[in-house]
């Protein structure tokens, strides 16, 4: 169901007169932001069927580069299942900007470092990646949804073998 901030993003400035942009916009961009962090708590919860909030069902997704394209919200969950089930592991977003695309869509770039923690003989040690989520959103019947999420690491440190 449409909320209310939904609509009034979609009112063009020449119609919307007086209406409080600057606040309809913040309430908009509230609910992307929350959309995208989603992502992190769903990941380091291993709560993958909080995937379904975050992505559409025809969501493709690229974690790095030279990694394969993920495509459809059924292969990103079991993809990122295979790949983070029994880590433990802290997602960071922050420096984020939206931008509004179209009538229904936007694009996001969001700082992340992403920690993992080693286990059994890797305790003690930890991996951290560093980069940029560049997320496309629509806007769907249930809210704000990734449609396209691409990963582009800018540095990372530790051992790689913990994430794997």
């Amino acid at each position: 169901m449409f909320r209310i901030a939904h609509l009034l993003f979609l009112i063009p400035l020449s119609l919307a007169g007086s209406l409080p942009t600057l606040k309809t916009n913040s309430l908009v961009i509230a609910e992307i932001e929350q959309t995208l962090n989603r992502f992190s708590l769903a990941v380091d919860t291993h709560d993958w069927n909080m995937l379904s909030t975050v992505f559409t069902r025809d969501a493709v997704g690229i974690f790095g580069p030279g990694a394969p394209q993920i495509e459809g919200l059924s292969t990103l969950t079991q993809a990122l299942r295979a790949q983070l089930e029994g880590t433990i592991s802290l997602h960071f977003l922050s420096t984020q900007t939206v931008d509004h695309t179209g009538p229904r869509s936007v694009f996001a770039v969001s700082y992340l470092q992403g920690t993992f923690f080693g286990q059994g003989n890797l305790t003690g040690q930890t991996y951290t990646t560093y980069g940029r989520y560049l997320d496309t959103l629509i806007l769907t019947e249930s809210g704000w949804r990734v449609n396209n999420k691409t990963l582009v690491r800018t540095a990372r440190i530790g051992n790689p073998a913990i994430s794997s």
